[in-house]
């Protein structure tokens, strides 16, 4: 996942974000070099914007201000593509290219599409800035493969009415559904049949065959980091994880796991690492959790454990972090007072 979008977005609003970039443990870089990230840091950076600046439509903002096609490969396929049903077809057979874990369906009746977005994998509860985006921007994609002044039917989103709705609506000029069943766009059928602007049949053929070599290699691996991530998070408060219960219940030989986590350049025991700390930092930032419920809540054996693992890799205690995130908002408040 990267933050295309968010400075500029940032820049409209007038907010300064780097702070919350720092909050949810993601690197000052992410907002200018092109960074993968994980979704759940993404979903947690874009939740945290929205409630500690009152910008309850930043991820809105996000999807407006994303570059259109700037999607590698995966845009080029969906450029180069006849029609939108083709383009359709392609998102389907090579999303891992852009994302393991959003996936867009098609629902057909009677002459009504419903374009729908499904996740691969459970998201944590309040994700509704990064929904959002993603329907934010699959509306702009549509929009410039289509061209001319189309506009679908509706758009509608699973997410509470936000305070700043008027700007998402002058935006889409259709009519906006919020806490809707679903997140997704509904066109007429017969659009999935319209000529796309930048259609080019030959060079598309050209870079299905470059997209096919690049998924060989990248969704086994995307399906494998999302697996183990949450089989751990799962098993996290039970005590402490094994590699051999891991990959007991990805049906996999520990060996063969650890193989395939080397391949993408990780230890089993650094991945464990990098998630327990993640959680860590959303339950410091956002609780009054104690040290000791945390070291229990990440399967550590005692609090003082917790708090060396913690200092290694943040070069503080739980303690001094929580103190100087309560500063960082004293700040705030002071110079806003």
């Amino acid at each position: 996942m990267f933050l295309h979008g968010v400075p500029v977005a940032a820049r409209e609003l007038g907010i300064d974000v780097y702070p919350i970039l720092r909050k949810v443990g993601l690197p000052s870089r992410t907002l200018t070099v092109d960074i993968r990230i994980d979704y759940c840091k993404l979903i947690e950076f874009l939740e945290q914007i929205a409630e500690t600046h009152g910008a309850d439509h930043i991820g809105f903002l996000a999807g407006k201000y994303r570059p259109v096609l700037k999607m590698g490969v995966y845009g080029q396929l969906l450029s180069l593509s006849s029609n939108l049903q083709e383009a359709m077809r392609l998102v389907e057979e090579f999303i891992a290219l852009l994302s393991p874990i959003v996936q867009w369906r098609m629902q057909k009746s009677g002459g009504i599409v419903s374009i729908i977005r499904h996740d691969r994998v459970p998201h944590p509860p309040k994700s509704g800035q990064f929904r959002s985006s993603t329907i934010t921007h699959v509306f702009n994609l549509l929009r410039t493969l289509i061209g001319g002044d189309w506009r679908p039917l509706s758009v509608s989103l699973s997410h509470a009415r936000p305070k700043s709705w008027r700007a998402m609506e002058q935006h889409f000029k259709v009519p906006l559904g919020f806490d809707q069943d679903f997140d997704g766009i509904t066109i007429m059928e017969e659009d999935l049949y319209r000529p796309l602007q930048m259609a080019n049949p030959e060079l598309l053929e050209t870079v299905k065959a470059h997209a096919s070599t690049l998924k060989a290699q990248i969704e086994p691996n995307f399906d494998l980091m999302t697996q183990v991530r949450l089989v751990v998070q799962e098993n996290l408060a039970h005590g402490k994880v094994q590699k051999e219960q891991v990959a007991e219940r990805m049906h996999m030989h520990p060996k063969a796991l650890q193989r395939r986590l080397h391949a993408q350049g990780i230890s089993f025991k650094q991945l464990l690492t990098e998630v327990r700390m993640e959680i860590a930092i959303h339950y410091l930032n956002s609780s009054s959790i104690s040290v000791l419920q945390l070291s229990q809540l990440l399967g550590y054996s005692s609090a003082e454990a917790f708090s060396r693992a913690f200092k290694n890799i943040h070069g503080m205690s739980p303690k001094l972090w929580v103190q100087s995130v309560g500063t960082h908002t004293e700040n705030k408040l002071h110079k806003a007072g």
